[in-house]
């Protein structure tokens, strides 16, 4: 079973690999002309809010369980 600290683990490196994929499409288009572009920008914004909100819940239930 993975620890609390494999899950963050985790969760920071897809938080990392959606900005990096964030930096490399406004690198490809600054100026945001390209739909397409834009879309992969938005796409992992959600994803990466997506991310935090998950390891943020696993951490709670960490906590909540080492408080029972």
């Amino acid at each position: 079973m993975p620890t609390v600290d494999d899950v963050c683990r985790n969760k920071a490196s897809i938080i990392e690999r959606t900005l990096r994929r964030m930096k490399e499409e406004y690198t490809a288009d600054p100026e945001l002309k390209s739909f397409t572009h834009i879309d992969a920008i938005t796409l992992n914004i959600e994803r990466a809010c997506r991310t935090a909100i998950d390891a943020a819940c696993a951490f709670r239930l960490y906590v909540a369980l080492l408080c029972q």
